[in-house]
């Protein structure tokens, strides 16, 4: 275990996320894993690439926390307490994942929260937000399933 992924773990805990949820494994990288609660948006990865964390939505997406975006420069610290808060509202419906398709090919993927765009898991649906539109293909998805 690095540094690093306790620092994401001990926020995790903090967050609302059980610690003893996470695998740790070290192959390609260090990384830990959430293992599949849903096929779309899993499982869920952290990666550890020292300056920052990666975090995958199984095929769907993956999103950025660098350590530079904080006071600090090495600040891995708020990198942590900030994917660990993304995994707590990816994991309770508050984060909305899209998929871009162009002529059958993933062009893009983004994600928005729910809050932000004043959008429940039961009003997303409804809503054109993270959908591009024109011959653009796009897939939603939150951690329940398909929008």
């Amino acid at each position: 275990m690095t540094p690093n992924l306790d620092l994401f773990l001990e926020a995790c805990a903090g967050a609302g996320v059980p610690r003893l949820s996470w695998l740790y494994t070290f192959d390609s990288g260090h990384r830990l894993t959430l293992a599949a609660q849903f096929g779309d948006l899993s499982p869920v990865l952290v990666h550890d690439y020292d300056d920052e964390f990666v975090v995958d939505l199984g095929t769907k997406h993956h999103t950025h926390f660098h350590g530079s975006r904080y006071p600090d420069a090495t600040d891995m610290a708020g990198a942590a307490k900030d994917a660990a808060q993304f995994v707590f509202a990816l994991m309770s419906d508050g984060v909305c994942v899209s998929v871009d398709y162009l002529d059958g090919r993933c062009i893009g993927s983004s994600h928005f929260f729910l809050d932000a765009e004043r959008l429940t898991p039961g009003t997303v649906g409804k809503s054109q937000i993270g959908i591009r539109g024109g011959n653009i293909h796009t897939e939603r998805f939150t951690w329940s399933g398909s929008v």
